[in-house]
Protein backbone atom coordinates (compact mmCIF):
# COMPACT_ATOMS: atom_id res chain seq x y z
CA UNK A 1 0.00 0.00 0.00
CA UNK A 2 1.37 3.33 -0.82
CA UNK A 3 2.15 6.55 1.44
CA UNK A 4 -1.07 8.10 -0.02
CA UNK A 5 -3.48 5.38 0.68
CA UNK A 6 -2.11 5.07 4.21
CA UNK A 7 -2.65 8.60 4.73
CA UNK A 8 -6.27 8.24 3.36
CA UNK A 9 -6.96 5.21 5.63
CA UNK A 10 -5.74 7.01 8.99
CA UNK A 11 -7.64 9.90 8.22
CA UNK A 12 -10.95 8.12 7.47
CA UNK A 13 -9.95 6.08 10.61
CA UNK A 14 -9.51 9.09 13.00
CA UNK A 15 -13.26 10.64 11.57
CA UNK A 16 -15.23 7.65 12.27
CA UNK A 17 -13.18 7.15 15.88
CA UNK A 18 -14.03 11.02 16.81
CA UNK A 19 -17.89 10.55 15.14
CA UNK A 20 -18.07 7.62 17.77
CA UNK A 21 -16.62 9.28 20.51
CA UNK A 22 -18.57 12.35 20.15
CA UNK A 23 -21.96 10.24 19.66
CA UNK A 24 -21.20 8.16 23.05
CA UNK A 25 -20.12 11.43 24.75
CA UNK A 26 -23.55 13.40 23.80
CA UNK A 27 -23.56 16.36 26.44
CA UNK A 28 -26.65 16.45 28.35
CA UNK A 29 -27.14 19.63 27.45
CA UNK A 30 -27.65 18.48 24.21
CA UNK A 31 -30.52 16.13 24.64
CA UNK A 32 -34.14 17.41 25.67
CA UNK A 33 -35.01 18.36 29.01
CA UNK A 34 -38.00 18.42 30.33
CA UNK A 35 -39.30 19.00 33.87
CA UNK A 36 -41.15 16.44 36.29
CA UNK A 37 -43.32 17.88 38.99
CA UNK A 38 -44.48 15.63 42.00
CA UNK A 39 -45.26 15.51 45.48
CA UNK A 40 -43.13 14.72 48.72
CA UNK A 41 -43.78 10.79 48.79
CA UNK A 42 -42.56 7.89 48.67
CA UNK A 43 -44.92 6.20 45.77
CA UNK A 44 -43.43 8.00 43.56
CA UNK A 45 -39.99 6.80 44.35
CA UNK A 46 -39.87 4.98 40.51
CA UNK A 47 -39.04 8.44 39.22
CA UNK A 48 -36.24 8.99 41.46
CA UNK A 49 -35.11 5.44 40.79
CA UNK A 50 -34.78 6.08 36.99
CA UNK A 51 -32.81 9.69 37.52
CA UNK A 52 -30.71 7.98 39.90
CA UNK A 53 -30.21 4.69 37.36
CA UNK A 54 -29.74 6.91 34.38
CA UNK A 55 -32.91 5.29 32.77
CA UNK A 56 -33.82 8.96 31.18
CA UNK A 57 -30.07 9.10 30.18
CA UNK A 58 -30.37 5.92 28.20
CA UNK A 59 -33.20 6.83 26.19
CA UNK A 60 -32.05 10.42 25.33
CA UNK A 61 -33.83 12.14 27.85
CA UNK A 62 -32.71 15.05 30.39
CA UNK A 63 -35.28 14.58 33.28
CA UNK A 64 -35.36 17.16 36.32
CA UNK A 65 -37.55 16.12 38.98
CA UNK A 66 -39.41 19.22 40.70
CA UNK A 67 -40.56 18.92 44.03
CA UNK A 68 -44.43 20.63 44.65
CA UNK A 69 -46.04 20.12 47.93
CA UNK A 70 -49.52 21.34 48.00
CA UNK A 71 -52.32 22.24 45.58
CA UNK A 72 -51.68 26.04 44.65
CA UNK A 73 -48.29 25.04 43.73
CA UNK A 74 -48.95 22.36 41.51
CA UNK A 75 -51.30 24.30 39.58
CA UNK A 76 -49.26 27.53 39.43
CA UNK A 77 -46.29 25.62 37.87
CA UNK A 78 -49.05 24.25 35.53
CA UNK A 79 -50.35 27.58 34.44
CA UNK A 80 -47.19 29.16 34.55
CA UNK A 81 -45.94 25.97 31.88
CA UNK A 82 -42.92 25.26 34.77
CA UNK A 83 -43.21 22.17 34.45
CA UNK A 84 -44.35 19.82 31.42
CA UNK A 85 -45.57 16.72 33.66
CA UNK A 86 -47.02 16.22 36.90
CA UNK A 87 -46.84 13.21 39.74
CA UNK A 88 -50.01 13.24 41.74
CA UNK A 89 -52.93 11.52 43.52
CA UNK A 90 -55.76 11.22 40.51
CA UNK A 91 -57.94 13.74 42.84
CA UNK A 92 -55.55 16.47 42.60
CA UNK A 93 -56.23 16.47 38.60
CA UNK A 94 -59.80 16.67 38.94
CA UNK A 95 -59.21 19.48 41.34
CA UNK A 96 -56.91 21.12 38.47
CA UNK A 97 -59.89 20.74 35.95
CA UNK A 98 -62.06 22.62 38.25
CA UNK A 99 -59.80 25.36 37.72
CA UNK A 100 -59.39 25.09 33.99
CA UNK A 101 -56.32 23.63 34.08
CA UNK A 102 -56.28 20.83 31.47
CA UNK A 103 -53.45 18.17 31.54
CA UNK A 104 -53.64 14.45 30.36
CA UNK A 105 -52.99 11.12 32.50
CA UNK A 106 -50.62 8.99 30.70
CA UNK A 107 -50.30 5.90 33.53
CA UNK A 108 -51.15 5.31 36.79
CA UNK A 109 -48.22 4.72 38.86
CA UNK A 110 -49.43 2.82 41.99
CA UNK A 111 -52.15 2.89 44.28
CA UNK A 112 -52.22 3.69 48.14
CA UNK A 113 -51.92 0.62 50.31
CA UNK A 114 -51.73 1.85 53.56
CA UNK A 115 -49.78 4.77 53.47
CA UNK A 116 -52.99 7.43 53.84
CA UNK A 117 -55.62 6.90 56.66
CA UNK A 118 -57.06 8.48 59.36
CA UNK A 119 -55.16 8.23 63.38
CA UNK A 120 -56.97 8.81 65.86
CA UNK A 121 -56.88 9.18 69.83
CA UNK A 122 -58.32 6.24 71.75
CA UNK A 123 -61.71 7.73 72.48
CA UNK A 124 -62.01 7.96 68.78
CA UNK A 125 -63.45 4.45 67.57
CA UNK A 126 -65.94 5.38 64.95
CA UNK A 127 -66.58 7.97 62.29
CA UNK A 128 -69.40 9.40 64.55
CA UNK A 129 -66.79 10.32 67.21
CA UNK A 130 -65.21 12.67 64.72
CA UNK A 131 -68.32 15.04 64.92
CA UNK A 132 -67.32 18.37 66.95
CA UNK A 133 -63.51 17.25 66.97
CA UNK A 134 -60.84 19.09 65.89
CA UNK A 135 -59.52 17.37 62.32
CA UNK A 136 -56.15 18.29 61.01
CA UNK A 137 -55.87 17.43 57.17
CA UNK A 138 -53.74 18.99 54.15
CA UNK A 139 -56.86 20.83 51.77
CA UNK A 140 -56.54 19.76 48.17
CA UNK A 141 -54.35 16.97 48.56
CA UNK A 142 -55.19 12.83 49.61
CA UNK A 143 -55.83 13.72 53.45
CA UNK A 144 -58.63 15.29 52.25
CA UNK A 145 -60.26 14.04 49.53
CA UNK A 146 -59.26 10.20 51.70
CA UNK A 147 -61.61 11.98 54.74
CA UNK A 148 -64.16 13.48 52.54
CA UNK A 149 -64.98 10.43 50.66
CA UNK A 150 -65.11 8.04 53.66
CA UNK A 151 -67.25 10.84 55.90
CA UNK A 152 -69.87 10.34 52.65
CA UNK A 153 -69.78 7.04 53.38
CA UNK A 154 -70.84 7.31 56.78
CA UNK A 155 -73.62 10.18 55.26
CA UNK A 156 -71.40 12.69 57.38
CA UNK A 157 -70.39 16.44 56.39
CA UNK A 158 -67.06 18.12 56.45
CA UNK A 159 -68.92 20.99 58.33
CA UNK A 160 -69.87 18.34 60.99
CA UNK A 161 -65.86 18.29 61.66
CA UNK A 162 -63.70 21.42 63.22
CA UNK A 163 -61.42 21.22 60.00
CA UNK A 164 -58.37 22.26 60.04
CA UNK A 165 -55.80 23.36 57.02
CA UNK A 166 -52.68 21.84 58.40
CA UNK A 167 -49.45 20.47 56.41
CA UNK A 168 -48.66 16.89 57.22
CA UNK A 169 -45.61 16.94 59.13
CA UNK A 170 -47.42 19.58 61.12
CA UNK A 171 -50.30 17.66 61.75
CA UNK A 172 -48.92 14.54 62.67
CA UNK A 173 -46.08 16.56 65.20
CA UNK A 174 -49.86 18.59 66.80
CA UNK A 175 -51.13 15.12 66.98
CA UNK A 176 -48.04 13.65 69.22
CA UNK A 177 -47.96 16.97 71.45
CA UNK A 178 -51.47 16.24 72.03
CA UNK A 179 -53.46 19.61 70.26
CA UNK A 180 -55.64 16.84 67.87
CA UNK A 181 -57.67 14.46 68.24
CA UNK A 182 -57.81 12.96 64.55
CA UNK A 183 -55.42 13.96 61.91
CA UNK A 184 -55.54 13.10 58.20
CA UNK A 185 -52.22 11.81 57.48
CA UNK A 186 -49.72 9.94 54.85
CA UNK A 187 -46.55 8.15 55.72
CA UNK A 188 -44.07 7.98 57.62
CA UNK A 189 -46.11 10.35 60.03
CA UNK A 190 -49.39 7.83 60.15
CA UNK A 191 -47.29 5.81 61.69
CA UNK A 192 -45.36 7.60 63.71
CA UNK A 193 -48.04 9.57 65.04
CA UNK A 194 -50.04 6.54 66.14
CA UNK A 195 -46.87 4.85 67.50
CA UNK A 196 -45.85 8.51 69.45
CA UNK A 197 -48.92 9.80 69.84
CA UNK A 198 -50.79 6.82 71.22
CA UNK A 199 -52.97 6.81 68.92
CA UNK A 200 -54.30 4.63 66.53
CA UNK A 201 -55.21 4.39 62.92
CA UNK A 202 -59.16 5.08 62.68
CA UNK A 203 -59.10 3.92 58.69
CA UNK A 204 -56.22 3.16 56.22
CA UNK A 205 -56.16 3.33 52.67
CA UNK A 206 -55.37 -0.36 52.27
CA UNK A 207 -59.26 -1.14 53.62
CA UNK A 208 -60.20 1.37 50.82
CA UNK A 209 -58.42 -0.16 47.82
CA UNK A 210 -58.68 2.07 44.16
CA UNK A 211 -59.44 5.32 46.14
CA UNK A 212 -56.51 7.30 45.91
CA UNK A 213 -54.23 6.60 42.98
CA UNK A 214 -51.33 8.00 42.06
CA UNK A 215 -50.73 9.41 38.31
CA UNK A 216 -48.27 10.56 35.73
CA UNK A 217 -49.96 13.45 33.67
CA UNK A 218 -48.68 16.00 30.89
CA UNK A 219 -49.87 19.23 29.88
CA UNK A 220 -51.51 19.41 26.41
CA UNK A 221 -48.32 20.87 24.60
CA UNK A 222 -46.00 18.06 25.84
CA UNK A 223 -48.45 15.25 24.14
CA UNK A 224 -49.15 17.36 21.48
CA UNK A 225 -45.48 18.79 20.49
CA UNK A 226 -43.39 15.59 22.37
CA UNK A 227 -45.21 12.74 22.05
CA UNK A 228 -42.27 10.36 21.13
CA UNK A 229 -40.79 11.53 24.47
CA UNK A 230 -44.02 11.44 26.44
CA UNK A 231 -44.00 7.36 25.67
CA UNK A 232 -40.44 7.30 26.44
CA UNK A 233 -40.91 8.77 30.14
CA UNK A 234 -43.76 6.28 30.38
CA UNK A 235 -41.34 3.25 29.23
CA UNK A 236 -38.91 4.50 32.07
CA UNK A 237 -41.04 4.12 34.61
CA UNK A 238 -42.14 1.29 34.04
CA UNK A 239 -38.88 -0.23 33.61
CA UNK A 240 -38.02 1.76 37.30
CA UNK A 241 -40.99 -0.33 38.75
CA UNK A 242 -39.81 -3.72 37.16
CA UNK A 243 -36.49 -2.65 38.23
CA UNK A 244 -37.74 -2.40 41.99
CA UNK A 245 -39.67 -5.95 41.81
CA UNK A 246 -37.27 -7.76 40.44
CA UNK A 247 -34.74 -9.20 43.79
CA UNK A 248 -35.31 -8.00 47.17
CA UNK A 249 -31.83 -6.52 47.06
CA UNK A 250 -33.04 -4.32 44.51
CA UNK A 251 -36.18 -3.49 46.36
CA UNK A 252 -33.27 -2.42 49.70
CA UNK A 253 -31.41 -0.41 47.18
CA UNK A 254 -34.32 1.36 45.84
CA UNK A 255 -35.55 2.39 49.37
CA UNK A 256 -31.87 3.45 50.37
CA UNK A 257 -31.59 5.47 47.64
CA UNK A 258 -35.55 7.19 47.54
CA UNK A 259 -34.98 7.98 51.41
CA UNK A 260 -31.69 9.69 50.46
CA UNK A 261 -33.04 11.73 48.23
CA UNK A 262 -36.58 12.26 50.57
CA UNK A 263 -34.00 12.51 53.33
CA UNK A 264 -35.98 9.83 55.00
CA UNK A 265 -34.78 7.75 58.22
CA UNK A 266 -34.50 4.51 56.94
CA UNK A 267 -34.88 2.98 60.12
CA UNK A 268 -38.80 4.15 59.72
Amino acid sequence: MNLAKIRVVLMTTVMLAAVLYLAACRSPSAMPTYRIGLGPWVGFGPLYLAQEKGFFAQQGLQVNLIVLTGLAERNSALQANRIDALAAPVDSFVLAAGSNIAVKIAMAMGESDGGDGIVAKPAIRTFEDLRGKRVAFQRGLPSEFFLRALLQQHNMKLDELHAVDMETAQAGAAFISNQLDPAGLWEPWLTKAAEQGHGHILASAREYPNLIVDCLAFTGRMIDEHPADVQKIVNVVLQAIEYWKKTRMNQIASWLLISRWMRLSTLN
